[in-house]
């Protein structure tokens, strides 16, 4: 993912500007203008609602783009040092079969927002005798519905150690849900697997971590359903393999607990927000350069 490292006295950060410079120099945006968001906020109506079957003005205007291949730069961005467009590269991703020209202009939107974000960098920093902050502490959220297509919903999540992400995603749910409580509940069910396999691979590293880890939640009625043990008419219909969290949460392998919707991390995964709203979330996240 050619990641760089700048280490500093009791730091560490990573970035990938110089392969952000050379992907904008491969697709033509090295002169573009730079935007304030990865995708215009409230532009996925119009992304969701292409005709069918595709006009072929439509056809004639992308055979010559490479939209599989500034995906896959994107990608590489998003999982290495920029969580803030996991949202934007999944919801491109889903349009990868057949894209039209909007999708290629929102592919070109995110590389015009990361001309504007080179300087962005996740920093690591060392921690205290009483708290070496290795500890992984998860933020879970979801939309509900968000795509029109398919109806399904958009989850995230991301983990934080040594005061900087250190995963994250952005995907959408395998099935419809019927409320936000259980698109939220999915989401926290997905979220508290990857803290699973972070404390297992943390064992193996003996760094012993004590559980239950934390992981914060912006919906109470799903945090009421995860510590339940009994059945619920609001819940009966989930599939059995999503109640695997409470057996986590009574085994005290996870802690989930309540978090402000202004205050969960996680809600840039979900949606594209305001600038002001990413650069508070981004900065609590751990980023730097912001």
């Amino acid at each position: 993912m050619t990641v760089e490292f700048d280490e500093n006295e009791g730091s560490i950060s990573l970035h990938q500007k110089n392969l952000i410079i050379k992907t904008l120099e491969r697709f033509g945006m090295s002169d573009s203008k730079p935007k304030a968001t990865p995708l215009p906020v409230g532009s996925l109506m119009n992304m969701d609602t292409q005709p069918s079957p595709t006009p072929s003005s439509n056809v004639e205007f992308m055979k010559d783009k490479d939209y599989r291949g500034v995906l896959g730069s994107l990608n590489h961005v998003a999982n290495g040092t920029h969580p803030d467009i996991a949202f934007a590269t999944n919801y491109l991703q889903r349009y990868a079969s057949d894209p039209c020209p909007i999708h290629w202009n929102r592919a070109m939107h995110v590389l015009g927002y990361l001309k504007g974000t080179l300087d962005y960098k996740i920093t690591y920093r060392r921690g205290s005798s009483e708290d070496d902050g290795l500890t992984p502490i998860g933020f879970v959220d979801s939309s509900h519905g968000d795509d029109r297509t398919t109806g399904k919903s958009t989850m995230g999540y991301v983990f934080t150690m040594a005061g900087g992400p250190v995963s994250w995603s952005s995907r959408a749910q395998k099935r419809v849900t019927l409320s936000t409580t259980e698109a939220e509940y999915v989401a926290a069910v997905h979220g508290g697997r990857q803290s699973k396999w972070m404390g297992s691979f943390l064992d193996e590293l003996e760094l012993y971590k004590d559980r239950p880890y934390p992981l914060w939640c912006d919906n109470n009625s799903t945090i009421d359903l995860t510590h339940s043990t009994k059945g619920h008419g609001k819940s009966k219909h989930f599939s059995m393999d999503y109640h695997w969290i409470r057996d986590a949460v009574q085994l005290k392998e996870l802690d989930v607990q309540y978090i402000a919707s202004e205050e969960n991390l996680a809600d840039i995964f979900t949606k594209s927000v305001p600038k002001p709203r990413a650069v508070d979330l981004l900065r609590k996240m751990g980023m730097t350069g912001v």
